[in-house]
């Protein structure tokens, strides 16, 4: 069996989720192992699986949960109602299966069975004969035993039933009487491969066999075949322990009954869909009206606002004339002063300006007569002079210089150009010329 597990390949690396089947007899400790298996994080509105003691189990229907990831690997486990159920019977069960896996490809299945049970109990063997037959296949007849786990239960309770462990795990080679083998693991499995396969003990403290041995399932997965009323019933009507036609009949009306129950959940899921459809469109038609009054409200406010900010906008623009009004007549009238200022100013400048040029006017005919009255003594005394020269050419001797002394006397023989040549106080030699002013000769 190993080599053909390992030809067949191990659990893990695939990116879909492995789905593993969880069938077992009532009071196997099933629901308290599926717990155990369960990832609680990722579903935590389902809560836990009820574990009852009472005879009828606390599963009614095959249920999806997910699983604790196994090396990196995720899992989806599909627990089942127990086989024995006092409400769920066993061709019930097989119907239930039938109908939930379908034609549907699963990775792995655990069967529970109890340890100190020393036997295979009824839904051990319920499975066993569905595996036997061709309801689950594999890539070959044989390979559907690899994805098969046996897991024996309540091993903290084999001690205390000496014997009941040898029983569960004895070789396949120690048989009975019969030919069949005595060991519960090597009769489950006596049509595998090597008449051995995967098994696992657990307690309700420990699951890391169990944990092991799915991570350990081949990549292939197997996948359960439908079968007729009539072949099921040929199949596992011995192992439960009823008629052939009983177990037909049992097996129709299950169907039926689900068929009844399905239909029953369709009514009542196309009501219930119909009651939050309505209660769905009237939240709608409120939020509408909401938002329809959200957004007149709105409108009204826009437009209350755009008219503030106009009536807001007119008042600043009239304020602004108003004001640009003022600052014109203050202007002209600042104007108006300046320019009566520049007036004051102009005459005033005006008037001073005449009276400047009055003045200068004035002066510059003082000097004017001034420079008149010089020219005028400078005309006279050139005449006086001429007359004293005069009076020296005809009486000779001294002459006045017209200044009030003797300055001089006159040159003869013609020195000076005939003109009368003066001798000054210090000696020196000169003539008047005829702007009247003196020129020296040299001595």
């Amino acid at each position: 069996m190993q080599a053909f597990i390992s030809e067949h390949g191990q659990m893990g690396g695939g990116c879909r989720s492995k789905v593993i089947l969880v069938i077992g007899e009532c009071g196997d400790g099933k629901s308290t192992l599926v717990n155990a298996l369960r990832d609680m994080d990722n579903a935590p509105g389902d809560g836990e699986c009820a574990v009852d003691e009472d005879a009828d189990g606390v599963t009614k229907e095959i249920t999806r949960y997910p699983g604790k990831p196994i090396n990196g690997q995720e899992i989806e486990i599909l627990d089942t109602p127990g086989v024995g159920d006092g409400e769920v019977s066993a061709v019930a069960l097989v119907g239930m299966i039938q109908e939930e896996l379908g034609a549907q490809q699963i990775d792995g299945v655990v069967v529970t069975t109890q340890i100190i049970a020393g036997r295979l109990r009824l839904g051990a063997r319920v499975v066993m004969e569905l595996v036997k037959s061709d309801a689950f296949r594999g890539d070959t007849p044989q390979a559907k035993w690899a994805n098969v786990i046996l897991c024996g239960t309540m091993r903290d309770m084999a001690k205390y039933k000496p014997g009941c462990m040898e029983t569960f795990m004895l070789d396949k080679n120690v048989i009975k009487e019969n030919g069949n083998p005595k060991g519960v693991v090597a009769t489950f499995f006596q049509q595998a491969p090597d008449r051995w396969g995967r098994c696992a003990l657990v307690d309700k403290d420990d699951y890391s066999e169990l944990q092991h041995a799915i991570s350990q399932l081949p990549n292939i997965p197997i996948q359960y075949i439908k079968k007729s009323p009539l072949e099921l019933a040929t199949l596992l009507c011995n192992t439960i322990g009823v008629s052939q036609d009983k177990f037909k009949e049992e097996f129709e009306k299950a169907l039926a009954e689900r068929e009844a129950k399905f239909q029953q959940l369709l009514v009542e899921r196309d009501a219930k869909y119909a009651q939050e459809l309505a209660v769905a469109d009237e939240e709608h038609k409120r939020k509408l009206e909401k938002i329809e009054k959200q957004r007149k409200d709105d409108m009204e406010a826009t437009q209350k606002r755009i008219q503030e900010i106009q009536e807001r906008q007119e008042k600043e623009r009239k304020a602004a004339e108003a004001e640009a009004q003022l600052r014109k007549a203050e202007f002209q009238k600042k104007m108006s002063e300046l320019e009566r200022e520049y007036d004051k100013e102009r005459v005033n400048l005006k008037k001073e300006l005449d009276q400047k040029r009055e003045e200068m006017e004035r002066a510059l005919n003082e000097k004017l007569a001034e420079q008149q009255k010089r020219r005028d003594d400078s005309t006279l005394q050139m005449q006086r002079l001429q007359n004293q020269y005069k009076t020296v050419a005809l009486g000779g001797g001294s002459y006045s210089d017209g200044y009030g002394g003797n300055r001089g006397s006159r040159s003869m023989g013609g020195y000076g150009g005939g003109r009368v040549i003066y001798t000054g106080p210090r000696g020196g030699r000169y003539y008047i010329n005829a702007n009247g002013n003196k020129t020296y000769v040299k001595r």
